[in-house]
This record gives structure tokens, C-alpha cells and sequence, in this order.
């Protein structure tokens, strides 16, 4: 518990940062809909809008106009962040006292990481429904504003928030792959890592590059050559559960304390 309450108190600004973000991504995607269009949108677009990533990469996107996933780069930033500043403190000698050995300690920050991601996604998720009225419909079902796709195979809410979970899942694969780099080399090395796991996701769909999850449009529900939710949720879960597996082997023989001084 003590490592969940200090992972999440030394997030608070971090997180803030994200939900204003979040805020004004939502204020953004009003103010342009309103210029041209009437009626209003509804809960699924601005969940859509916020969570949709980065279209499939192609060359002659790169040598035009590419589009830039704001919030997808934001969150990959902020989630970096929070598991870069709290693998190692000053305060693990307290954290190991309370934990009573090096794998609680693991453990504990492994959960706080988990507690901290869900938070924000929830927290953005939350987001997207107050700002259409908690209406969880689109504004047209065929042709999102903003967002062009021939289809949106996305009908319900339902569907809508599992794919929101997978995304969850994917953030927390790659935070712990930060982490077991962390473990191995220092905070730096893990915190390159993953942002070099996002950035190259962006221009490569590839199911390998797992960052690919985290961007709702690189999703079979909306690209013809997209991944398919079984797929991610598969590949997800098992870096997920290998990562935790070696990360518990290592942290068996590390110096944790001799690692914060």
C-alpha cells in the first residue's frame, strides 16, 4: 500500500497534466465540429478522438501531411515518465521495510505502475463522457467527424470500452518492458525504450510493435488491415505475464538500495 500511495502522490502532476490535455483536446474537437456541422457530438466521438492514435503510416503520408497523434504521444510521455521517476527513491528503504523483501518491493511498484495507468485512462475515458452528455453514440456512424474511415464496425458502448481495455493492457506491456530495462540497466534505458517502442509504432503497423494497441484506429474495427482485438489481448497479456516473470528473477539478486544512492 505504502508503494501504491507513493507511486500515485508523486503522479498527482503528471496525470493533472494529462486531464488538462484532455480537456482542451475535447474543447478543440467541439470548436471545430460547431464551425461547420450542427447538432452535437456525443460521448463515443470524443473517446474516439481521444484515444484514436495515429492512421496507418504509409510513404507517401510521410512525404505529405502525416497526422500527429497528440494525445497518443502524451499519454506514451506522461506513462514514461511516472515509471522512469518511481522505479528507484530515496524512500526504498522505507518501501522495503514495509514490503519485508526485494520482491514485495517489486510487486508493490509493479501494482502502483498499474493503479497509476488505469487511473489516467480512466480518467481520459470519464473525460470523453462528460463532454458528450454521457451519450454513448456517434455523431454518425459511418463517417466520424474529424476522423474519416469508410466504416466504424464500433455499434455500442460495450465494445467501445473493451477496446479501451486493451489499450490499457497495451500501455501496461510496454511499462513493463520500461521496467525490466530499469531493473537491468538504470531509469534512462527504460524510459528510451519505451519511447522508442511508441514513436516506431507510429510508422510501423505491426502487431510486434506493440504501442500499435494503444491507438484505437489501428484496429480492425476501423482499418481493413488492422489488428484484430483477440491478437492484442494474446500479445499483451503475455508481455505482460513474461515480463513480470523476469523481472521477479532479477529483483532477487539486485541491490535495490545500493541501486538509489
Amino acid at each position: 500500500m505504502y508503494n501504491l500511495r507513493y507511486i500515485l502522490k508523486n503522479s498527482v502532476v503528471m496525470i493533472m497534466l494529462v486531464m488538462g490535455f484532455a480537456i482542451l483536446a475535447c474543447v478543440y474537437y467541439r470548436g471545430k465540429f460547431m464551425q461547420g456541422f450542427t447538432g452535437s457530438l456525443f460521448s463515443m466521438d470524443y473517446m474516439l478522438y481521444l484515444f484514436k492514435g495515429a492512421d496507418i503510416v504509409n510513404a507517401s503520408q510521410i512525404s505529405a501531411k502525416m497526422d500527429i497523434p497528440i494525445m497518443y504521444i502524451g499519454m506514451a510521455l506522461a506513462f514514461s515518465y511516472i515509471v522512469g521517476r518511481s522505479m528507484y527513491s530515496d524512500n526504498d528503504h522505507i518501501i522495503l521495510t514495509y514490503s519485508k523483501s526485494r520482491t514485495g518491493w517489486y510487486t508493490g511498484k509493479v501494482a502502483g505502475l498499474f493503479s497509476a495507468v488505469l487511473l489516467v485512462v480512466g480518467l481520459i475515458t470519464l473525460t470523453g463522457c462528460i463532454f458528450g452528455g454521457f451519450n454513448m453514440l456517434f455523431y454518425s456512424n459511418d463517417r466520424a467527424y474529424l476522423i474519416q474511415y469508410d466504416y466504424n464496425k464500433i455499434t455500442g458502448a460495450g465494445e467501445m470500452f473493451l477496446y479501451i481495455g486493451v489499450i490499457y493492457l497495451t500501455y501496461m506491456a510496454v511499462v513493463m518492458l520500461q521496467v525490466i530495462v530499469s531493473l537491468l540497466f538504470n531509469s534512462i534505458a527504460g524510459f528510451v525504450l519505451a519511447m522508442a517502442v511508441y514513436v516506431m509504432s507510429i510508422f510501423i503497423n505491426n502487431p510486434a510493435l506493440i504501442g500499435n494497441g494503444a491507438m484505437l484506429v489501428r484496429y480492425d474495427a476501423f482499418a481493413i488491415k488492422g489488428e484484430s482485438i483477440f491478437e492484442a489481448v494474446i500479445i499483451n497479456v503475455a508481455v505482460i505475464v513474461i515480463s513480470y516473470i523476469v523481472g521477479y528473477i532479477i529483483i532477487r539478486h539486485k541491490d535495490i538500495l545500493g541501486k538509489c544512492q
